[in-house]
């Protein structure tokens, strides 16, 4: 169990087929907060609507990231993640949850009619 000010490790997620693993960052475990209206997903949609906390990061970028939005864990724990997905032949890709959060909206969006 994470206590407020450890550090920690998120990554959205590993691709097998391009052998990339989506890393947010390290930064510090906050708490628990009800997620933010910027936090996307049914998850985090439920939780706001329901006024359930999760865990809260402020990764050392600036972002901020809610538990349900990705994986996360103790920073000695993540980096370990990491390296056996380096040996197993994985790249790291930074990425931002501002991005991650844009494609979600973009892919919630009905296809336009055309014609």
């Amino acid at each position: 169990m994470s206590k407020i000010g450890d550090k920690v490790g998120a990554f959205i997620s590993t691709d097998p087929e391009t052998k990339k693993l989506f890393f947010l960052g390290y930064g510090i475990y906050e708490g628990d907060t009800i997620p933010s209206k910027e936090a996307r997903g049914f998850l985090a949609e439920g939780l706001r609507e329901y006024g359930r906390p999760n865990p809260t990061l402020k990764l050392e970028n600036g972002d901020t990231v809610y538990g349900c939005e990705c994986w996360w864990g103790a920073e000695a724990r993540i980096k370990q993640q990491i390296e056996e997905c380096q040996k197993a032949g994985y790249t790291i890709e930074i990425v931002r949850i501002a991005d991650r959060r844009k494609a979600y909206d973009e892919e919630q969006q009905p296809p336009s009619k055309e014609g």
